[in-house]
């Protein structure tokens, strides 16, 4: 691929991604705070696979940019929470009044947050600064070299004995690189580069890995948010629903990681 091929590929990614704040600015309800953060690791896959490729230090997004990331991310799992909350029996939510008020009034203040650091981001500056750093070509074999570094990662991970939830997000975010850096190749090419790490030679299979990684994600955030964003004020009684709701997710969660750990390992090629 030429310079300016993934040059344009890169800015085509900025441009989503800035499209997307504009948006969150308007309507900041669960799914386009969601679209916001897929544009931001489709951006960010990019440019870390380019940088590998290209040499030289490691990259990282600028500071503005992953602080939007990270308040997004602070937004959604707090929307995801309520969302489920309201799934729940009216008796729950009714007890858990008080710590669900709570819940909404951070969620407001992320949204906030994120408004403000949107506003304050020189986007044009970023932008040039992102793209001029584009310099060389990228043949498809040093790509290639770069799939095969990231699944002997990955393999690692996965083979070992014991596999920390945060290891598992550590592997879900290097497998999205792939899954998003694979989108810049037409179809024929994409499934021939699969191929060379991935058994089940489909994007779905793939995919199909992802989803029950971001699940067991999600219960990862709500077993943390139920953990640390309790006030002061809530009752006895909202107290031990919430330790019971929490004890349920994390139940949920050790029964969903067995599985994603045997999906995985079947998934990847040998080293």
């Amino acid at each position: 691929m030429r310079t300016e091929q993934f040059k344009h590929i890169a800015a085509a990614s900025f441009r989503d991604f800035a499209h997307m704040m504009r948006n969150v600015t308007e309507h900041a309800d669960s799914e386009v705070i969601h679209r916001l953060r897929v544009s931001y690791k489709q951006l960010r896959a990019n440019f870390r696979m380019y940088f590998f490729v290209r040499g030289g230090p490691a990259f990282t997004m600028p500071a503005a940019l992953k602080e939007i990331y990270t308040t997004a991310g602070e937004l959604r799992n707090r929307q995801l929470l309520l969302a489920y909350f309201a799934s729940t029996e009216r008796s729950t939510r009714r007890l858990l009044s008080v710590y669900l008020g709570k819940l909404r009034t951070d969620a407001r203040r992320s949204n906030k947050k994120l408004c403000r650091l949107i506003a304050d981001t020189p986007l044009t500056g970023i932008r040039r600064k992102l793209l001029a750093a584009i310099d060389k070509p990228l043949p498809t074999s040093a790509f290639t070299g770069w799939l095969q570094a990231v699944n002997i990662k990955v393999k690692t991970s996965a083979g070992s004995r014991f596999i920390s939830d945060t290891a598992l997000h550590s592997i879900r975010k290097q497998l999205k690189d792939i899954h998003y850096n694979l989108k810049i190749y037409s179809v024929p090419l994409r499934r021939q580069l699969l191929t060379t790490i991935w058994k089940g030679k489909t994007a779905e299979g793939m995919e199909s890995l992802l989803q029950a990684l971001g699940n067991f994600q999600d219960l990862c955030s709500f077993i943390a948010l139920l953990q640390t964003d309790q006030p002061d004020t809530l009752s006895a009684a909202a107290q031990k629903a919430i330790g019971s709701l929490r004890n349920g997710f994390i139940a949920k969660k050790k029964k969903l990681k067995p599985g994603v750990r045997v999906q995985l390992s079947a998934s990847l090629l040998p080293r």
